[in-house]
């Protein structure tokens, strides 16, 4: 059996904290909802609609600065 190493932040950044990390990311997130609501605005709500733009605009959530991990 073969086995990942085992990763931890915290031995890699001593200045790395888990609740900041967190806190960065939902407020990436957040802004990034905020942007997908408004587009939604341009176009009848329907989950059709929703789940094309989210598929359109999921590189620019998977791109964003996240923390250092």
């Amino acid at each position: 059996m073969v086995t990942a190493p085992v990763f931890a932040p915290e031995e890699a950044d001593p200045g790395w904290s888990r609740p900041q990390a967190r806190r960065e990311l939902h407020q990436g997130f957040d802004l990034w909802l905020d942007e997908v609501e408004e587009a939604m605005q341009e176009e009848p709500a329907s989950l059709d609609a929703l789940s094309r733009l989210v598929f359109a605009r999921r590189q620019e959530l998977t791109a964003a600065d996240t923390p250092k991990l």
